[in-house]
Formats: C-alpha cells, structure tokens, sequence
C-alpha cells in the first residue's frame, strides 16, 4: 500500500497538470485534437507512387492534345491550355494542365454519353474510391513553389467526392489538402463546379518534394468527371532573374517589362459576319494582323493570357488586353478570330468541341461574343 500511494499521487498530478493546460490553453490543444481528427480521416490514397519521367513534360503534341507519362485518363492534356512553359536554367517548367477527358491512350475510364463539354467524360466508379494520381516533383512546376490549385466540373446523385492535394518528401507527409463537395452544396444529377487551393504560406518546398493530387470518391458513388484544370504557382515571376525583371518576351535581357497598349472599345459585334457560328467547323486559327495606321501587327498565341504588337522585326513591343464592359475578357476562350476592320480590329471569342467525325466544332456554351477595338501604342 505504501508504495501505491506515490503513484497515485503522481497520476493525480498529471491529471490536474492536463487539467489546468486545457484549461490556460484551450485553442492550442483543440487544434491539436483536430489535427489528430484530420489525420485519422485522411485516405490512404492510390498505391503507386511513380513519378512520370521528365518531369511530366510533353513527349509527343498531335496538335490537339500532348502525350505525358501521367496515368489515364490524364495522360492526354490539352495543348492550347497545357502547353504553355517556360525554360529557365535548364529546367522546363509547365504550370498548367487542363484535361478534357476527350482522349487517352486508355480509355477505360471515359464514358461518351455523359459529359459537361464534348463527348466524354471521366467515370470514377462507385467501386473505386480513388482517382488515378498525378505526380510531379516541386522542382517541375514551381520556382518556388508557394501554392497549387485544382479545379473540375464533376455529377453525381451523391457528394463526397474530395480533391486531395499532398506534398512529401520521401516518405515523410509535409502537407495534405482536401476539398470535398458537401451535402448542402450538392445538387443531384447537375454538373457542378468543385475547385480548391493549397496555399503552402510558411511551408518551405524543396525542389525534389513531390506533389500528388487525386479525387477521393469517399462516399463510393459513381461520379462524373469532366474539364479539370491543374494550375502549379511560383513565387518568383517566371521569366525574372534575381536582380531585374527580364523582357516579358526575350528573358536572355534584362529590360524592364513590355508596356501595355491602350485599348478602346468601340462596340460589341455580331460573331456571325466573322465565319463564328454555333455548331459549324472552326477556321483555322488567326495568325499575324496588321494594326491598321501603324507600324505594328497584332499577334496572340492561345492560353498566353495577353495578346503581343510586333514591330517589322519580329519583336514584341506591347502587350495587349482586350477587356471590354460588353464582352468581358475576349481572351478567356479557347480561341480567338481577329480581323482588321475600319480602322480597328474585330475580335470574337468562341470555345471548340470535338464532333463525332474528329472536327473541332464552334461550342454553343460558352456562346462566341465579339468586340469592335482600337489600339493605340503609348
């Protein structure tokens, strides 16, 4: 008996001493139970934990899509959206993906019949509870990396599904992020927008860390996928070196940035004139046009972002946004018809579908809208 006491006095203490650090404490020890809540209910996720060679670059482009090593369906990446980079120092980085869900080199899982866009899209299946994953190394598609972003059109009769994002190096879990689609949010039988962001504020990011991000099917329902965006953000502005900001579009120069042209409104235009109808064959994309009275020649590349004014030389000088109140941000769609006209330029916006017979087709949603501009050179 006298040799219990001591240790019943000694568990008493630590009770009182719990007690009064509960009690001084409460918001640090209740983040302390949530985080050992999270990482109970926290999937184990796919199995494999290759990386796909080369950093995920592009092997093979047949103009409409690029060949990755990335698992299908997501081996099969739209061009016009994923084949934006940027080369620096040896390293080519390519922070955008945008998945269709039109092709893959298997196609077990894409479905025609039901889709947001197109013909297909993906079908996570009631009997898989996870997605195939995508891998990458930070090193890839960051400088530094400082957040990743994850967006997607997904229909189901039940929520649940989760975006989940996670960071590890080697076998060590540095981060996980879930974005869950909840049952107050959720609306059977309707395409809905689920998209999240992993902001990694104060966590340093290695080079060699490795990114994965898959779909959680958690209430094992089968769920449609469809138009899914990976975008991977850099601290740095890519393009600038550590003293001066590079030339915007000759980054071996170390001038300051392209200025922006001044753009003037002068309208909205009927897409039709243009050759820009629903459901007909898309023209072929617009090359270089001359800017009526001046030196210079409009040129724009989808999934730039802004459009450039090239001199006689070739060399961009300007950089060009074309917002306007009546048609928005003409640039946002996946392609863009431009044509000079009375002193100004015509631009019409419109999205592409695939056809049955492999023909892009001008898409009814979003439906084409144009603007009549004028540019002027500061």
């Amino acid at each position: 008996m006298p040799r219990r006491r001591p240790l019943l006095l000694f568990a008493l203490l630590l009770a009182v001493a719990a007690a009064a650090l509960t009690l001084l404490r409460p918001d640090a020890v209740k983040q302390e139970l949530r985080d050992l809540r999270d990482t109970v209910r926290r999937p184990a996720g796919p199995a494999s934990k290759a990386i796909p060679s080369e950093g995920g670059a592009p092997l093979i482009s047949n103009g409409r899509t690029l060949t990755t090593n990335d698992p299908p369906p997501f081996d099969r990446p739209v061009a016009e959206r994923s084949g934006p980079f940027i080369a620096i120092g040896g390293r080519t980085l390519r922070p955008n993906l945008h998945f269709d869900m039109e092709s893959s080199a298997d196609s077990a899982m894409l479905v025609s019949g039901v889709a947001r866009s197109g013909r297909r899209s993906m079908l996570l299946k009631a009997s898989e509870e996870y997605g195939p994953a995508i891998r990458r190394r930070a090193g890839d598609v960051g400088m530094p990396l400082t957040a990743i972003a994850v967006g997607l059109w997904c229909r189901a009769d039940d929520p649940g599904l989760v975006i989940v994002t996670t960071i590890h190096r080697g076998e060590e879990q540095r981060a996980w992020y879930g974005k869950e689609l909840r049952a107050h949010e959720h609306t059977p039988g309707t395409w809905q927008r689920l998209q999240g962001e992993l902001l990694l504020r104060g966590l340093e990011v290695a080079d060699d860390d490795v990114v994965t991000i898959y779909l959680w099917n958690k209430h094992r329902h089968d769920t449609w996928i469809d138009d899914m965006d990976v975008v991977f953000r850099s601290g740095d502005v890519l393009g600038r070196d550590s003293i001066r900001a590079h030339d915007l579009e000759d980054s071996a120069r170390t001038t300051r940035p392209l200025p922006f042209a001044t753009v003037e409104c002068l309208g909205a235009v009927d897409p039709g004139p243009a050759g820009i109808r629903i459901g007909e064959t898309a023209p072929a994309s617009t090359g270089l046009i001359a800017l009526p009275g001046g030196p210079y020649r409009w040129r724009y590349t989808p999934g730039d972002g802004v459009a450039r004014l090239i001199d006689g030389a070739g060399q961009a000088r300007y950089l060009v946004r074309p917002w306007c109140p009546a048609s928005g941000d003409l640039l946002g769609f996946e392609r863009v018809h431009v044509a000079a006209e009375a002193g100004a330029l015509r631009l019409v916006g419109y999205d592409v579908d695939p056809s049955a017979d492999g023909t892009l087709r001008i898409a009814a949603t979003p439906a084409p809208r144009g603007a009549l501009i004028r540019i002027t050179a500061p």
